[in-house]
């Protein structure tokens, strides 16, 4: 055991001899460095060490080196190869430390100090000078190597093996920064800084703000002057100098405090934008805050945000406990944002518009608590608010928000009120009355599950002279936000007051509703739930509105539609809009393709099936309607196919004296958009073979309607019957017949082909006959004599093609009036010799008018003009005047312009 014990102390005692020669070597190591090492020997190695690397020259002078206390390095200029403006340059640079307490484990670095250096960056065709200066770097291929290090743990700090001091000093002394761009220009003068610190001897090294508790001395103080001369110059803009820029960072051992104060803005700059001066700027944000480790408090004294003369924020408070269970204490102490002052600016960059005037605060405003049990509670108000844009422009006396926000845990509850009393706004010069709204609004969100609680929400629009409520919203439900986002809304109040909102717009916006037939408040009842995932979106809507001026109070829209956006589809379920009430359903259901070209497939169609007669408004509707309608193809290639349908369907007016029906009618329908067909020749109607003629699907009992001039109903039309369809995107009306006026009308054929919707590709074909029509009877509705004279008999055999009304249509065919009223006659007659009022006749026409009477007219039509020809038999003046063969021919006149004339005539 003796034995060993020699042999431990042998072997320490052998391994101190060789770390302690180890020692002594390595520093008569450095003392003959530190001795062949000359001022001018390492001043040659800095400036060939710079200039082996890069593309420029260096000079200096070292005045002191030493391998055990520090360097200095004077006058040191870097310029480009090109000899050019030197780029880097310092009066002095020191380093100042110590070899041998390091060996000690006291880090001690008295001094790194750097002394009037400047820096000077120019650009010249895109190229920096700094990016001459670097040389071609050699490609390297290097090996990365991957570690997995698995963490055990947060650490709360670092223990060193030996216990470590360390004191540090960092000057930075009058620093100057020129940037010269191609379209810019910045400068940097007179800028400093200084750091310096001491750690006493420890080997604990805390990982958060207990860090500091291990500093004997700390002091940063950055641009100690506070004022900053710096300045920009561009085309558009040029500001500073002064500006204003500090930061100082001081721990006081002797009271456990840290300190710290900064600075950041302007103060009476002057700045240029746009080559227009704006008043000089003043602008400044400020803080005050000292935290004390022993008591783990930070205390704010301020913090503030200034703007020309107003203070915008002004705040001030305690975090407690910061490391641990931290509590708030904070308080707006003052705010008020005058808006004058910031578009004083604004108007001068952006011009007169937008404009803004008023003041704003978010005074008072209170935040308290710990991190899981905190209350935001405030408000914000306004004064004397104005903004005024292109057309539009809004003035608010006042305003004021008040709201709160409180953490609990894992919820997170807030409401907030927004009362607007009066304001008043106008567009394009027209002003509005009185306006007020308000809106309150609680909700609460979960972050465990992330979900959004819609309390409540109500918005409230009134017209404060009037005292009237004109739209009212009330709003409630849950919103969940994750992978699926779903949401279930309830609107249980929509009303809104037409005539009370009218009243508070402006005149325009107001004669526009002054023709709504809604006077009474209409109110709606919306519940909605939406889900929406990367694979599926989905809604279901369901509404419930009254509609009182249409005696509709039952009526309900339902929808339920599916949309999957991987594949460009969506499915339609339902889409209902009904009345139990009225017995009537609107209906929609199919699909939509989106991914490629849009393409449907749905059916869609309407059913009313009344059992008593139902009002809307004014209206009385009775009878049996359907409607179906199955549309299937793209756009370009849809195809419509369906039918309209009806049993005994009456619709009168009592008010506009209308009434007509019974309307019975089963009539086909089926187009193809896109698709121009041939009109065809039915040669069934030319052969007169009735077996192959369509049989009657349309009647209507009588029409009737207010008279043109007279306060009265007027039955124009009665027993109408015959077929209606449209197939082969041809709208087809055959052997309709009708009693009008005492006379017969029988419209044999009229077929219009709406093509592919294109006028240009659009043609007609009708053949009417008319017979004994007394015209006579709008005069003297009252009358049941029949007024030969004012019989009217015609037939008619036009077509046409190129509908392009705005231009002259391709039209041709005969109109035959073979027996016509004196009155009638003549207003056709002066259509045919009258342009623009006058006659075409002259001092004849008087002559003509008193010695002819008009027996009819023939007019031959091709393309699209008209060919006339009048016949006459003589009156008393007849025997001095003659007319060859009882009959005028007139050259041609264009259709429109006929028509024209004779209706300018009647009128």
């Amino acid at each position: 055991m003796k034995t060993l014990f020699h042999y431990i102390v042998k072997t320490i005692l052998y391994i101190g001899i060789a770390l302690c020669s180890l020692l002594v070597l390595i520093v008569l190591i450095l003392f003959i460095a530190n001795t062949v090492l000359t001022t001018d020997r390492v001043a040659k190695i800095i400036t060939g060490q710079i200039e082996s690397n890069l593309n420029a020259k260096a000079s200096c002078d070292v005045t002191h080196f030493s391998l055990f206390n520090g360097i200095e390095i004077k006058n040191f200029i870097l310029n480009g190869a090109d000899n050019s403006k030197p780029v880097v340059s310092f009066k002095t640079f020191r380093l100042r430390y110590s070899f041998f307490w390091l060996l000690l484990g006291k880090i001690k670095i008295y001094e790194i100090g750097l002394y009037n250096p400047s820096l000077y960056l120019e650009e010249q065709e895109g190229i920096w000078n700094v990016q001459k200066l670097v040389k071609p770097a050699q490609k390297e291929e290097t090996e990365e190597k991957e570690k997995a290090e698995e963490e055990k743990g947060i650490k709360n700090e670092v223990v060193l093996p030996v216990p470590v001091e360390m004191l540090f000093g960092l000057v930075l002394e009058n620093l100057a920064v020129t940037v010269q761009g191609n379209t810019y220009s910045a400068t940097l003068k007179n800028f400093s800084s200084t750091i310096s610190l001491h750690i006493p001897p420890t080997r604990h090294i805390p990982l958060n703000v207990l860090v500091l508790t291990i500093f004997d001395k700390l002091n940063i103080s950055i641009n100690p002057e506070e004022t900053l001369f710096l300045s920009f110059v561009s085309k558009d803009i040029a500001a500073g100098p002064p500006l204003l820029f500090t930061f100082n960072l001081l721990y006081n051992p002797e009271g456990k405090q840290l300190s710290s104060n900064f600075k950041c803005g302007t103060y009476n700059t002057p700045v240029r934008f746009a080559q227009k001066h704006v008043a000089p700027l003043n602008a400044k944000i400020e803080y005050d805050i000292a935290y004390n480790p022993s008591h783990d408090t930070l205390q704010c004294n301020k913090l503030q945000i200034v703007f020309g003369k107003s203070t915008w924020i002004s705040f001030a408070g305690t975090i407690a406990h910061i490391n641990t269970e931290p509590e708030i204490q904070f308080a707006m102490l003052d705010s008020n944002i005058k808006l004058n002052e910031i578009y004083q600016y604004t108007q001068v960059i952006l011009g007169p518009k937008p404009y803004f005037n008023g003041s704003i605060s978010i005074f008072p405003l209170m935040i308290q608590g710990g991190i899981n049990e905190l209350t935001v509670k405030g408000a914000i108000r306004g004064q004397k608010i104005a903004f005024a844009a292109d057309g539009f422009a809004i003035t608010i006396p006042s305003v004021e928000m008040p709201y709160e926000i409180m953490l609990h845990n894992h919820i997170i509850q807030a409401s907030i009120n927004v009362g607007l009393p009066h304001f008043v706004y106008t567009l394009d010069e027209n002003r509005s009355r009185d306006n007020a709204i308000s809106l309150q609004c609680n909700v609460a969100y979960n972050r465990n599950n992330s979900t959004l609680d819609i309390q409540k929400v109500v918005v409230v629009h009134r017209a404060p002279e009037i005292a009237a409520e004109t739209i009212r919203c009330e709003v409630a439900g849950s919103l969940v936000l994750g992978d699926v986002v779903a949401a279930s809304i309830n609107v249980p109040t929509l009303r809104f007051d037409l005539p009370s909102v009218a009243y508070t717009l402006p005149s325009p916006l107001k004669q526009s509703l002054a023709s709504s037939p809604i006077t009474k408040p209409v109110t709606l009842r919306i519940h909605t739930d939406m889900s929406m995932s990367g694979e599926t979106n989905a809604i279901n809507l369901n509404a419930f509105c009254k509609i009182p001026d249409y005696s509709v109070d039952d009526l309900i829209v339902s929808t339920s539609i599916t949309q999957k956006p991987n594949k460009g589809k969506i499915d339609i379920a339902k889409l209902d809009i009904s009345s139990k009430k009225h017995h009537t359903t609107v209906y929609v259901k199919g699909s939509v393709i989106t991914k490629d070209e849009l393409t449907l497939d749905v059916d869609a169609g309407v059913n009313m099936v009344p059992r008593v007669p139902v009002i809307f408004g004014d209206y009385t509707l009775s009878g049996i309607m359907q409607v179906f309608l199955r549309l299937k193809g793209t756009m370009q290639s849809l195809v419509a196919k369906g039918s309209v349908q009806s049993q005994k369907l009456i619709l009168s007016n009592d008010a506009a004296k209308l009434f007509i029906g019974p309307v019975d009618m089963n009539i086909p329908i089926a187009y193809t958009m896109g698709q121009s067909f041939t009109m065809p020749f039915d040669s069934a109607d030319v052969m007169n073979i009735q077996l192959f003629k369509q049989k009657e699907n349309f009647s209507i009992g009588k029409i009737v309607a207010s008279h043109p001039s007279r306060n009265i109903a007027f039955e124009y039309g009665k027993d109408v019957h015959g077929y209606i369809g449209l197939k082969r995107n041809m709208m087809e009306i055959k052997n309709l017949q009708a009693h009008i006026m005492g006379g017969t009308v029988t419209l044999k054929e009229l077929s219009f082909n709406l093509a592919d919707l294109n006028p240009q590709h659009m043609e007609f074909r009708t053949a009417l006959n008319a017979h004994d029509i007394d015209i006579g009877k709008l005069d003297k509705p009252e009358s049941v004599r029949i007024n030969k004279d004012s019989l009217l008999s015609l037939n008619a055999q036009v077509q046409g093609k190129n509908l392009n009304i705005g231009q002259d249509f391709d039209v041709s065919g005969t109109i035959n009036i073979y027996k016509v009223g004196e009155k009638f006659a003549n207003r056709l007659f002066k259509g045919l010799n009258e342009e623009r009022g006058k006659s075409k006749l002259g001092m004849a026409q008087f002559a003509v008018d008193n010695s002819l009477v008009i027996t009819g007219f023939d007019f031959y039509l091709d393309k699209g003009l008209v060919y006339p020809t009048v016949f006459f038999r003589k009156k008393v003046l007849g025997v001095f005047i003659t007319v060859n063969n009882e009959q005028v021919r007139y050259e041609r006149i264009p259709v429109i312009e006929f028509f024209n004339r004779v209706r300018e005539e009647t009128l």
